[in-house]
């Protein structure tokens, strides 16, 4: 299984529309090829957030989740780009997505039944406890909430009066926020039993089948398409080569057999 190249592929940026105040300080842009939302360096989260969400939503694609269009951009250093906190991102390469109608899910169980992709919810709870993902649903909810806004709900492509459920916004994945380093394929981190991304809402929706279906999908993701992923970070986000090494091997280990206890989805 190997990467797919990127369809849209964006080269510049045209005009700055508005700064968000998010973790990495998202920035609505347009570009030559449409809006998109911009995650740049010199955002608060600092560079590994970048290289956290170039990981995340390529294996995400890659394990058959739908995704926002993506791509890297690189910053001119004649673009004027403001972010929330008052700086101005840096004239390097930077991460966007294109810009999509639709909303976050606003937590009630009954907007749930207008996603058309339903079988994809199994399929984003073995993604996001496979990248450890804190930022949708915790393992441990007393040391973080849930975040709704990252189940994005998009119209693009959804049937009328319909939504598809899609991966969005990984800067978390893998280090909950932290930097990025060997610590990563420690063997107690390796072991991790618990399960992310599993909204007590999401349960009754499960498959047992689809889920089967989408663990067979990932073990077919081989550590050469994980090191192919991994190699493509831009240096200037400035992963280490241990901690790029660490990453291949924690991503190639994680793998199913204890991410599913028995009873823990409670199908």
């Amino acid at each position: 299984m190997a990467t797919s190249r990127q369809s849209w592929q964006p080269k510049t940026i045209r005009r700055f529309i508005k700064s968000v105040a998010t973790a990495t300080e998202t920035v609505l842009v347009e570009t030559d090829q449409g809006r998109g939302y911009l995650k740049a360096l010199r955002n608060k989260s600092g560079p590994h957030a970048l290289a956290c969400e170039w990981i995340g939503t390529n294996l995400a694609k890659l394990f058959g989740l739908q995704t926002l269009d993506f791509s890297i951009i690189e910053i001119a250093n004649d673009d004027e780009i403001p972010l929330a906190s008052g700086n101005f991102a840096l004239p390097r390469p930077a991460f966007v997505t294109r810009f999509e109608k639709g909303t976050s899910w606003g937590g009630k169980a009954t907007e749930l039944d207008k996603i058309a992709n339903i079988e994809d919810l199994g399929r984003l709870i073995l993604f996001d406890t496979w990248v450890l993902n804190c930022d949708r649903y915790p393992a441990d909810l007393t040391a973080r909430k849930p975040n709704r806004d990252n189940v994005f709900l998009s119209r693009a492509g959804a049937p009328r009066s319909r939504f598809l459920i899609k991966a969005i916004d990984h800067t978390h994945c893998l280090t909950c926020g932290r930097d990025l380093n060997v610590n990563i394929a420690h063997i107690d981190t390796i072991r991790e039993a618990r399960v992310y991304g599993l909204f007590p809402e999401f349960k009754p929706l499960l498959d047992r089948s689809e889920v089967t279906r989408a663990v067979a999908d990932l073990k077919m993701i081989g550590r050469t398409d994980i090191q192919t992923v991994v190699e493509s970070i831009p240096p200037a986000w400035q992963a280490n080569a241990a901690a790029c090494e660490a990453l291949v091997n924690f991503l190639s280990e994680n793998f199913v057999s204890f991410l599913w206890p028995q009873g823990e989805l409670d199908f």
